[in-house]
């Protein structure tokens, strides 16, 4: 047996099990909890303003505590077919503009993050950039939210202005144009991550 715990082998394998276990303990996995986050679509228009809101949606996001803390993953996904204004019309339109049928999803997927200032102990100002794809299209879009940590859940809250021209979605028009919905919206979003490290 001593000589068994002197192999370089059996050390290694201490080793690795040693380091398995501080990144199990470090890190920590969330799912989104659809039922309650809030992702809303804001708009206006020569009528009237609008809202959209997303009625179904997923998302992972892993934290890093090892060293300082750190985001490693948040990625998130609003059904297309799940969007609901409220009016039959609108959302058949709207559909229609995603080409829901062939892209079920909108995605963002966070690549980095620029900059994370601590505003209290259990909250953090995030900025940074991810990819949005929307019908098949992405961009590389600046983003920045608000992080607030409790013991097993994490809320992100923000919005972000996008435009519909840059995803090659032409703004809806009605009653032969008089009616014109501006390109520009506003994604207002407060999303609900549950730790799965229970």
């Amino acid at each position: 047996m001593p000589q068994l715990l002197k192999s370089p082998l059996f050390l290694r394998i201490v080793i690795l099990t040693c380091l398995i276990s501080v990144e199990i303990v470090c890190s920590q996995s969330f799912k989104l909890i659809s039922e309650l986050s809030v992702l809303e679509v804001h708009g206006t228009s020569t009528l009237h303003d609008w809202q959209v809101d997303a009625e179904k949606q997923r998302g992972m996001l892993k934290l890093d505590s090892s060293k300082s803390f750190s985001i490693k993953t948040l990625c998130m996904f609003i059904y297309s077919n799940a969007l609901e204004s409220g009016k039959s019309g609108m959302n058949k339109d709207m559909r229609k503009a995603l080409k829901a049928e062939v892209y079920d999803t909108i995605d963002f997927n966070l690549l980095w993050v620029d900059s994370l200032e601590k505003i209290t102990a259990q909250s953090y100002q995030i900025v940074g950039k991810g990819q949005m794809t929307i019908r098949g299209i992405r961009k590389l879009i600046p983003i920045s939210f608000l992080l607030r940590r409790s013991e097993n859940q994490v809320t992100l809250e923000g919005e972000k202005i996008v435009h519909m021209t840059d995803y090659n979605i032409e703004p809806p028009k009605a009653l032969f144009g008089v009616i014109k919905t501006d390109d520009e919206i506003k994604i207002v979003f407060k999303s609900v991550f549950q730790s799965e490290n229970l």
